[in-house]
């Protein structure tokens, strides 16, 4: 590889790895912050940011592994925040998270809409309801 070629590079390998780990993490922080849990905010932000540093030196199966394990832990703990703290909207969005790919997946057909579609207009339904939760 040419020096030149670097940039893009790592931008390749590393800016969707970035993108993977933060999208339903910061979701998670800011639930643990706006309900006054900011002691479980920051455990979360140390667990993703140990998980991000250690990913980067794992082959890309156990990176995505990785990246599925903090990912579920993060929305786990937003169900959890939302139904003790009675946030019913944020409670709806989780379960959509979970429903959404435990029941569409990428692969297949419903009907003639494929799954990722399917799957990708109940995860914009949850995060409406997420935008609706954390106002």
């Amino acid at each position: 590889m040419m020096l030149k070629e670097l940039p893009y590079f790592l931008l390749g390998n590393f800016l969707p790895l970035w993108l993977l780990f933060w999208v339903y993490q910061l979701i998670a922080i800011e639930f643990c912050f706006i309900h006054e849990l900011s002691a479980l905010g920051n455990k979360i932000t140390m667990f993703i940011l140990v998980v991000f540093i250690v990913s980067a030196f794992l082959m890309p199966k156990q990176r995505a592994l990785a990246s599925q394990a903090v990912s579920g832990f993060s929305v786990l703990s937003v169900i959890i925040i939302c139904f003790v703290r009675k946030n019913w909207f944020g409670f709806t969005a989780g379960i959509n998270y979970v429903l959404a790919g435990l029941v569409f997946g990428e692969e297949g057909h419903l009907l003639w809409i494929p799954n990722v579609d399917s799957l990708h207009y109940l995860l914009a339904v949850a995060n409406l309801l997420f935008s609706s939760a954390l106002k």
